[in-house]
């Protein structure tokens, strides 16, 4: 070993050579969905504090003669004045900013690759997404304050070059296409969508414009009222669970998004069908059920949607009609500080090369029903390009559909929730962005810490809302309309929409990141002091504890006990099915049934289902001790048990009941208005009832005839009945 140490250390270390093409084209630019470059342009903006970004698109004649070819392109239809979008082939793509200009040390990381941004608050962690760019171009320019930065290849290493340039309020990135990305814009209609979305997290930038060779055919602009504080509820736990993350104030807010989409535009269609954009929404769980059970092998691939729209006789390339899209949502905020123990902190800054963030907001979207019921409207009116805010990498997810929910970090991650609800926080993602890591140590840590904060808030969101449809349930005379009727159809729609909103399902690409926020879910509440988780019943808005499963034994005579909405085969998830045992719902006792005996008269028809119960149970019982101790409760059943006998106002008492009609004894001699001795059960609340059961079960006996006629001859029989006015003939 001594001579290998000496051999070495005469050697002299050689440079590992990094072919930067090859690096960049292989690992950094290859990004995972579309639109990636405006992603990170866009999260650039809003971390220099833009509050608008610009998006061109231009034609090699418009950047050669600075004005379009005297602002003239392809037409359509033949026409000179509207562009054809769909053929015309691009140049150059740009993208402004009224951000912060560069600084010294702004520009000095563009010229070394990961080489992240070091301030905590901002979302860059890796320093390679700018690097993105270069899926399109070889030679992006950097122009900001007065100064750009030409980056380039010679070979196989990149190169910069620094100059000065003209003052402007923009910073701009310019990027002369690659000869094989010179083709014709993206969809309009999909890029839309994707703003939208993208721009929903954004602390800055409110407005985005995106032009043809300077017209612009499309605007969108994020609207935001005033927040409003939400209490922090006393029974939460407001830290993640190794103490990382502490919640320290709450709030929600509308934010609105209105997109402005020339008719031209619109015109060139959508990549998506309308098969495909629909996903897996409200399909049956029956495979029978799906059309693709039938499709077999002969199932075509899907087709681009046509374009079969019709731009207006109106419309000019300077002056179109604009179509205008609108929607909104609520935002819920956690304003949460951090406190990571020494070795975490020392770790994430070994890996990230900054301090992690000692505070920032963590945020999540609800789309009320009436929203996704109008995004709904809007796939079925127009069913070419279908929703502006929904499809892939749009703003509105599907429930249960293919297109869900995502993870932001600024920008969306490729990695889905599990729920409905988009989220934002500071996770640290894999370098692609395709989801969070979960796998590597101390950032596996701190984005499970941070999980837990999702989980806190869309439980936070879910108590809200539910409680919104508690509040508005309507009521007669302080009585909660049951669920089945029709006066609370609206409030039932919603209270169904927001269980199904947070029912939990396997997230994609990372299974889990839904598994951690589902435990958060029901783990952020103190159980010793709130055992309370609230869902729908066939009785409004209940508490789980509160609330039984269905049991066709019990259902014909439980009215008081709050049950679970029954379910068919084929429906959609539940979130009743996920509830962990403390909040599970629970199946009947004995003593929801005194209590419900204890509280009411029954109906004739709700004892006989009460009878039925009992007796089929005591029969099915084998055992001989088993039976004799059930039989110990019968006192406490019959000794609360009140029924109306049929229409009328009477009403008896199981206690002073011993004895039943034998029907085998006294059909068809006794008829159904004959007198019974009051210790007699009228027949009709036995006739369905197995007569060789009832004793057993009961503890009844058959009445005899000598008990028949004591009763006609008593004192307190009527005189209609009385036999000795009345002569019997048998």
């Amino acid at each position: 070993m001594a001579s290998l140490s000496k051999t070495a250390t005469t050697r002299t270390p050689r440079r590992v050579e990094v072919n930067q093409r090859a690096l960049v084209d292989k690992v950094l630019a290859r990004y995972p969905e579309e639109f990636t470059v405006f992603r990170e342009l866009l999260q650039n903006a809003d971390d220099a504090r833009a509050t608008k970004v610009l998006i061109e698109f231009q034609t090699k004649d418009y950047v050669t003669h600075s004005a379009g070819a005297n602002g003239k392109t392809n037409g359509i239809n033949g026409t000179t004045d509207i562009p054809d979008l769909l053929t015309t082939k691009l140049f150059k793509w740009v993208v402004r900013n009224n951000g912060d200009y560069f600084e010294d040390k702004d520009w000095g990381r563009l010229t070394k690759i990961a080489d992240g941004n070091p301030d905590e608050q901002k979302i860059g962690a890796f320093g390679v997404g700018f690097y993105s760019v270069f899926g399109i171009t070889d030679s992006p320019l950097v122009l900001s304050g007065g100064k750009s930065l030409s980056i380039f290849f010679q070979g196989d290493q990149l190169y910069t070059l620094d100059d000065a340039c003209s003052q402007s309020e923009w910073t701009s990135i310019e990027m002369v296409l690659k000869e094989d990305m010179q083709v014709p814009v993206p969809k309009p209609f999909d890029l839309a969508r994707f703003l939208a979305a993208t721009m929903t997290f954004m602390s800055s930038v409110e407005n985005a414009h995106v032009s043809f060779d300077n017209k612009v055919f499309m605007k969108i602009v994020k609207s935001r009222q005033v927040p409003s504080p939400i209490r922090v509820p006393k029974d939460m736990i407001p830290r993640s669970k190794e103490d990382t993350m502490h919640i320290k104030g709450l709030s929600v807010v509308t934010q609105g998004i209105t997109v402005e989409l020339t008719d031209w535009a619109r015109a060139a269609g959508t990549k998506i069908t309308s098969a495909h954009r629909s996903g897996n929404e409200n399909l049956s769980k029956d495979p029978v059920k799906r059309k693709s059970f039938w499709d077999g092998s002969k199932r075509e691939a899907p087709k681009v949607a046509k374009v079969t729209k019709a731009v207006s006789r109106a419309s000019t390339y300077d002056h179109p009609p604009w179509l205008t899209y609108s929607a909104k949502y609520a935002v819920y905020s956690a304003q949460v500080t951090t406190s990571p123990s020494k070795d975490l902190h020392k770790g994430l800054r070994a890996m990230t090369k900054k301090d992690p963030p000692s505070h920032f907001d963590f945020e999540m979207v609800y789309f009320s029903k009436e929203e996704q019921d109008a995004r709904t409207a809007e796939e079925k009116s127009d069913p070419d390009t279908g929703s502006i805010f929904k499809g892939p990498q749009g703003l509105f997810p599907q429930l249960d559909g293919e297109y869900m929910s995502r993870i932001f970090i600024g920008q969306s991650t490729a990695q889905t929730t599990g729920i409905s609800g988009h989220m934002s926080g500071r996770f640290i993602p894999t370098v692609e962005r395709g989801s969070i890591d979960l796998t590597n140590g101390h950032i596996a840590k701190w984005n499970q810490e941070l999980l837990y904060v999702g989980g806190f808030l869309a439980r936070l969101v879910y108590e809200q809302e539910i409680r919104k449809v508690q509040d508005a349930w309507p009521t007669v005379n302080g009585v909660v309309v049951p669920t089945a009727d029709a006066r609370a159809s609206a409030s039932r729609e919603k209270a169904s929409y927001a269980m199904r909103y947070f029912t939990f399902q396997p997230s994609t690409p990372d299974a889990k990141v839904s598994r951690i926020l589902q435990d958060a879910f029901f783990d952020c509440f103190d159980y010793y002091s709130n055992v309370h988780f609230p869902i729908l019943t066939n009785s409004g808005i209940r508490y789980t504890k509160d609330v039984r499963e269905i049991h066709a034994d019990f259902s014909s005579f439980m009215k008081m006990v709050p049950t679970q909405l029954p379910t068919s085969p084929g429906d959609p998830p539940s979130l009743v099915d996920i509830l962990p045992e403390k909040y599970g719902v629970r199946t009947y006792t004995f003593s929801d049934v005194v209590k419900e005996l204890q509280g009411r008269i029954l109906q004739e028809e709700e004892m006989i289902g009460c009878l039925r119960w009992w007796v089929n149970f005591i029969s099915s019982l084998e055992a001989d001790e088993e039976r004799e101790t059930t039989l110990t409760f019968l006192s406490n059943l019959t000794d609360n048990a009140k029924s109306r006998i049929g229409n009328s106002t009477r009403v008896i008492e199981l206690h002073n009941i011993t004895k039943f009609v034998d029907a085998s004894v006294w059909l068809p001699w006794l008829q159904s208005d004959d007198a019974l001795p009051p210790d007699t059960i009228p027949f009709s609340f036995t006739r369905a009832l197995d007569r060789r059961h009832i004793s057993p079960s009961l503890l009844w006996q058959p009445m005899t005839l000598v008990d028949w006629l004591s009763h006609l001859i008593s004192p307190q029989i009527d005189a209609a009945h009385d036999i000795r006015k009345k002569l019997y003939i048998f």
